[in-house]
C-alpha cells in the first residue's frame, strides 16, 4: 500500500489515541455500572477513527474501502454503547434487560456483516466516486437503502439518549446537571458534524466531519471526567452514594466539630478505633453541637493528618484545595469544602469532600507521557515524511545527500553525520558526505570490511556505541579515525541502508559533547530514515544513469544534426559551385557559403599552378573587404606550408610563434591584427593539389574543431571539382555528370539518414515481424491506460490470446510457416482493433490487446468476432493449406484487479482456462477485486 498522511489523517490518529486513552483510564479507575459501557464507546469510537485515519491516508481505492469497512465496526457501535451509558447513568436500569439489549443489537451485526459483503449485493453503498479535496484523494461513498435503515437506526438511538439526558437536566442535582449538560454538548456536535456530512453542506470537500466533530466531542467528556468526576459521582441515593462512596466526606458544624463522616473519612484521617458515631438524627441536625468528648479524638487525627479543621475553620464560600501528603508512595487529596446553610441563609456547618487523586495523579502524568510519545510519534512521522517528500523531488545524488545530512543534524541534535556507500566495482566505502560541526570533511575510500562500516554491513544490524568510544572500538577490532579536528565522539551510531537484502551503504551519527545519548527510539527512527534514504538514493542514481543516458543520446542526435548541416553545406555548396563555369562568380558564390557555414571575419582561396611554381589568390575576403588578385611563390606563407605537405594545417593559438615554428616569416598585413586561428586546407584532383582554402578569425582562439577541418576538406574537395569543370567544361561533359551524382548520393544520405532515425523509433516499439507495439511498448503504455480508467471513472478490459498448437505447426511446415501463421494473426489484430486500442505481440505466440473504455462483456465480443474470424482463415504456404484456431482469456480493470499488471495476470490465467477447456474459446477472468 501507497501512503499519503494530510493533517487530517494525523488529526484522527490523535482522536484514536485519546479515546484509546479514555479507555483506559476508565478501565484502571474503577468498573461499574456507567464506567463498561463507556469503555465499549472508548474502544468503539477509538476504533472507527483509527481505520478513519488509515482510509484517509492510503491512497489505493481498494485499500480505501476495505479500512471503511474495518471502520464500520465502530460505527455500528457507537450510536448503542452512547446509549447504554446514558440509560446506567441515568439509572433507568428497567431498559436494560439482556433481551433489550440483544434485540438491539442484532441490527449493528448486520450492519457489520452487509458492509464486509457489500459487492455481492450494494445494500450499504450503491456505488463509490473518486475525488480530492483539501484532505487529500478520497471516495465519495454512495448510500444504498441499507445505509439509510441504519442511519434512522442510529439517530432514533441518539434521540432517545438526548431526551433522557434533557430529562436529567431539569430534574437533577446541579453537579449531575453539569455532567449531563456536558454528555449532551458533545453527543449534539458529534450528531450536527454527521448530519452536515449526509446532507452535502460540508465547507470542507474531502473532509468527513463526524469523525472531526467526535475528536471534539472526546475533548468535552475529558473535561468533564476530570472537572465533574463523571465516572465517580453518578446519581443515585444519598444513604446508598455518601455510605458507599471512596470519597470521604466530613461535615463540621458552626463551631467546627465534625458531626458526620462516612467510613471512607475514617480509614482516611486513621481514626478506625476512635470515631464519633452520630446517629440520622444528628446528621440532619447539623447544628446541634456534638459530644466533645466524642470527637475530639477524631478531630486530634483529622489536624494531625490533613490540618482540615485548622485550614477551613473560618471558610464561608465554596472553595477547592488540593492537599499533598508526604507518605511513601507520596499521595494526594482533591478537597472540597461545601458551607451548610439552613433555609434563612444563615451558617450551620461546613461538608468536606476528601478524594484521593493519587492514582489521577499518575494517570495525568501517564497520559501526559502519552500525549508526549504521540507528539514524539507525529515528529518522527514528520521527519519521515519531509524526508520521503524531499527524496521523492530530489533526483539528484549529491542534492539528495545534502538534504539528508542536515535533516538527521537538525532531528537528533548531533555535532556529526556520515553517509557511506558501499562501491561494488572497487570494492570500498565511499563517504560522500560528511559533517562534523560546520565542517565538510574529506575522506578517502576505505577498504570494504574495515572500521565500524565493516562490522554493520557484515551483520546487517545497527551499532550503538554510547560510551567508552575508543575502548569499545578497540575491543570491535576497529581502529579509530578522528575527523581532521582530532576530535573523538562520546557516542556513536550507524545503521545499514538496506534495499531488498542487499546493504548499500551506512548512515551513522555521532554526538561529541554528550555519552548515552542514542536511544532504541534513535536506533528505530535512524533505521527508518535509511531505510527510506536507501530506496530514494537508489531512483536518484538510476536517474542520474538515464540522466546520463540521455545525455549521449542528445550528443548522439547533436552530432548526427551536425553532421546533417555538415552535409547540407558541402550540398549547398557542391550545387552552388557546379552551377557556375565562370571563375569569377563560382569563387564569390563560393566564398559566402563558406562565411554563412563558419561564420568566420576571413577567407580565402588560393590556387597553385604546379607548371609555374606561383600561387594565385584570386577571392579573398577580410574585414577590410575583398582584396583584389594576389601572387606569391611557392615556399611563402602559410598556404605553401599545406601545397608542400599535402596537408590541413591548423594554428588555434599563438599565431606568430607557431608561424614561426613552421619557417614562415611572411605574415598578412590587416589593419586589424593577426588572426587568433587560422586554417587551411588543400583542394585536390586526385593526387594533384590544385590550390587551398583557408578560414581565419580574428577574435577567437580555438575557434575550429576537428568536424570543422572534416567539412571544410569536403569542401574543398568540392570546390577543386567545380574548378576543374569550369576550366576543361568542354571536356569534361562526364566529369559534370560525375558531380551530379555525387551531390545525388549527398541527398541520398540524407534521406536515409532520416528514414533511419524513423526506422529506430519505429523499431524501439514494434514487432518485427507481426508489426504489433511490443511488450516494452505494452509496459510502458498500460500503466498510464490504466490512470486514464480511473480518472474517467471507465473500464479497461485486457484480452489474451494465444496460438493452439503453434508447435505443431514449426514442427509440420517449419519455423517460416510459423512466422507466417504470427503475421496473419497480427494483420487480423490490427485491422479488427479500434484507434484507440493497443494489440501488442507479448512473445512467441502470445499476443495482448488492451481496450480503454471497454467492459469485460464487450471485450469477450470482441474476442469471440476475432476468434471465429481467425478459424476461417485459410493461408496457403509452400503448396499446403494452413489452418489455426486460437484461446484467449479475457479480464477487466478494476473488476478483476486494483492495477494493470494484476488484471494481465487475471487474463492470463482465463487463457490458461481456456487451453485446460479444450481450446479454441474465450474464457472470461472470475476473479474480483476486493
Amino acid at each position: 500500500m501507497t501512503w499519503q498522511y494530510s493533517n487530517y489523517s494525523h488529526v484522527m490518529f490523535l482522536t484514536a489515541t485519546v479515546a484509546l486513552i479514555l479507555a483506559v483510564f476508565a478501565w484502571r479507575r474503577h468498573l461499574n455500572s456507567i464506567s463498561l459501557p463507556f469503555i465499549f464507546l472508548s474502544l468503539a469510537v477509538a476504533q472507527w477513527t483509527f481505520f478513519r485515519a488509515l482510509q484517509a491516508a492510503v491512497v489505493e481505492i481498494p485499500a480505501k474501502i476495505l479500512w471503511a469497512k474495518f471502520a464500520y465496526v465502530g460505527i455500528a457501535g457507537t450510536p448503542l454503547f452512547w446509549l447504554i451509558f446514558i440509560l446506567r447513568y441515568s439509572q433507568q436500569f428497567h431498559w436494560l434487560t439482556r433481551r433489550h439489549i440483544l434485540a438491539a443489537s442484532i441490527l449493528p451485526f448486520l450492519t457489520v456483516l452487509i458492509a464486509a459483503t457489500n459487492e455481492q449485493h450494494n445494500l450499504l453503498w450503491s456505488s463509490f466516486t473518486p475525488d480530492t479535496g483539501i484532505a487529500g484523494d478520497y471516495l465519495i461513498f454512495h448510500p444504498g437503502p441499507w445505509f439509510v435503515l441504519f442511519l434512522i437506526y442510529s439517530y432514533s438511538l441518539i434521540f432517545i439518549g438526548v431526551l433522557v439526558l434533557l430529562r436529567m437536566i431539569r430534574h437533577a442535582p446541579k453537579i449531575y446537571r453539569h455532567q449531563a449538560v456536558g454528555l449532551l454538548f458533545g453527543a449534539l456536535i458529534a450528531w450536527s458534524g454527521n448530519i452536515i456530512y449526509l446532507s452535502e453542506t460540508n465547507p470542507w470537500r474531502g473532509v468527513e466531519l463526524t469523525p472531526l466533530t467526535i475528536a471534539i466531542a472526546c475533548i468535552i467528556y475529558v473535561f468533564i471526567i476530570f472537572r465533574y468526576q463523571l465516572l465517580d459521582l453518578m446519581p443515585m441515593a444519598r444513604d446508598v452514594l455518601i455510605e458507599n462512596m471512596n470519597d470521604g466526606v466530613i461535615v463540621l458544624d458552626a463551631h467546627n466539630r465534625i458531626v458526620d463522616l462516612n467510613p471512607a473519612a475514617r480509614r482516611l484521617i486513621g481514626a478506625h478505633n476512635r470515631i464519633v458515631d452520630l446517629n440520622p438524627a444528628a446528621r440532619r441536625l447539623i447544628g446541634d453541637a456534638a459530644n466533645p468528648s466524642q470527637t475530639n479524638d477524631v478531630e486530634e487525627a483529622l489536624n494531625k493528618r490533613f490540618d482540615l479543621v485548622t485550614r477551613y475553620k473560618n471558610v464561608t464560600t465554596a472553595a477547592r484545595d488540593t492537599i499533598g501528603i508526604n507518605e511513601d508512595p507520596p499521595r494526594y487529596y482533591d478537597a472540597r469544602i461545601t458551607p451548610l446553610r439552613d433555609k434563612d441563609g444563615h451558617l450551620t456547618g461546613r461538608m468536606i469532600v476528601l478524594r484521593d487523586v493519587s492514582n489521577l495523579k499518575q494517570i495525568e502524568i501517564e497520559v501526559l507521557n502519552q500525549a508526549q510519545l504521540v507528539a514524539q510519534r507525529l515528529a518522527e512521522l514528520e521527519t519521515i515524511h519531509d524526508i520521503s517528500q524531499a527524496s521523492a523531488s530530489r533526483l539528484k545524488v549529491n542534492a539528495l545527500l545534502e538534504f539528508v545530512g542536515e535533516k538527521i543534524l537538525q532531528t537528533f541534535k548531533v555535532q556529526g553525520v556520515y553517509i557511506a556507500l558501499h562501491d561494488k566495482q572497487e570494492n570500498v566505502f565511499r563517504v560522500p558526505y560528511w559533517q562534523v560541526y560546520d565542517e565538510r570533511l574529506n575522506r578517502a575510500p576505505v577498504p570494504f570490511g574495515q572500521g565500524l562500516s565493516g562490522i554493520i554491513f557484515s551483520t546487517k544490524q545497527p551499532l550503538v556505541i554510547n560510551n567508552n568510544y575508543e575502548q569499545r572500538s578497540t575491543e570491535l577490532g576497529v581502529v579509530r579515525v578522528p575527523n581532521s579536528r582530532g576530535s573523538i565522539p562520546k557516542a556513536w551510531v550507524g545503521v545499514p541502508m538496506i534495499v531488498g537484502d542487499e546493504v548499500i551503504g551506512i548512515l551513522s551519527a555521532q554526538d561529541y559533547h554528550n555519552e548515552n545519548v542514542f536511544t532504541d527510539e534513535t536506533v528505530r527512527l535512524l533505521t527508518t530514515i535509511a531505510a527510506n534514504f536507501g530506496i530514494a538514493f537508489q531512483n536518484a542514481q538510476l536517474y542520474e544513469a538515464a540522466q546520463q543516458r540521455a545525455a549521449e543520446l542528445q550528443d548522439l542526435h547533436k552530432e548526427a544534426e551536425e553532421r546533417v548541416k555538415e552535409l547540407a553545406s558541402i550540398n549547398a555548396i557542391g550545387q552552388a559551385a557546379a552551377s557556375q563555369l565562370e571563375m569569377g562568380t563560382l569563387f564569390e558564390l563560393v566564398g559566402k557559403k563558406i562565411y554563412q557555414a563558419f561564420d568566420v571575419e576571413a577567407v580565402y582561396i588560393a590556387l597553385y599552378d604546379q607548371d609555374t611554381g606561383l600561387i594565385h589568390l584570386p577571392y579573398w575576403d577580410s574585414p577590410q573587404g575583398q582584396i583584389g588578385n594576389r601572387t606569391m611563390r611557392l615556399g611563402e606563407g602559410l598556404t605553401s606550408v599545406i601545397i608542400s605537405s599535402g596537408q590541413p594545417l591548423l594554428i588555434d593559438h599563438d599565431y606568430i610563434p607557431r608561424s614561426a615554428e613552421l619557417g614562415v616569416s611572411r605574415m598578412p598585413n590587416y589593419s586589424g591584427g593577426l588572426p587568433k586561428s587560422w586554417l587551411g586546407v588543400p583542394m585536390r584532383l586526385g593526387d594533384k593539389i590544385i590550390g587551398v582554402i583557408s578560414v581565419q578569425d580574428f577574435k577567437r582562439e580555438y575557434a575550429f574543431t576537428p568536424a570543422d577541418i572534416r567539412l571544410l576538406a569536403t569542401i574543398a574537395a568540392n570546390v577543386g571539382i567545380a574548378i576543374q569543370n569550369a576550366q576543361l567544361y568542354k571536356a569534361t561533359q562526364q566529369r559534370e555528370t560525375e558531380v551530379r551524382h555525387a551531390n545525388e548520393q549527398l541527398r541520398v544520405q540524407l534521406t536515409e539518414i532520416e528514414a533511419l532515425q524513423a526506422q529506430l523509433r519505429e523499431q524501439a516499439i514494434r514487432d518485427p515481424l507481426t508489426g504489433l507495439f511490443n511488450r516494452r511498448y505494452l509496459i510502458e503504455t498500460l500503466d498510464r491506460e490504466v490512470a486514464q480508467a480511473v480518472r474517467a471513472s471507465t473500464p479497461l478490459s485486457i484480452i489474451m490470446i494465444d496460438l493452439d498448437r503453434f508447435k505443431k505447426i514449426n514442427d509440420t511446415y517449419g519455423h517460416k510457416a510459423g512466422d507466417v501463421m504470427l503475421q496473419t494473426l497480427g494483420t487480423l489484430l490490427a485491422t479488427k482493433t479500434r484507434d484507440g486500442d493497443i494489440a501488442c505481440r507479448y512473445g512467441g505466440e502470445e499476443f495482448i490487446i488492451v481496450l480503454p473504455g471497454a467492459s469485460q462483456t464487450i471485450a469477450q465480443r470482441r474476442a469471440e468476432q476475432m476468434r471465429s474470424t481467425f478459424e476461417e482463415l485459410r493461408i496457403t504456404y509452400g503448396g499446403h493449406i494452413l489452418s489455426a484456431t486460437l484461446s484467449a482469456g479475457v479480464a477487466e480493470f478494476p473488476l478483476n484487479g486494483v492495477d494493470g499488471e494484476s488484471v494481465l495476470e487475471d487474463a492470463d490465467k482465463a487463457l490458461y482456462t481456456a487451453k485446460s477447456l479444450g481450446r479454441n474459446r474465450v474464457v472470461v477472468s472470475e476473479t474480483t477485486s476486493v
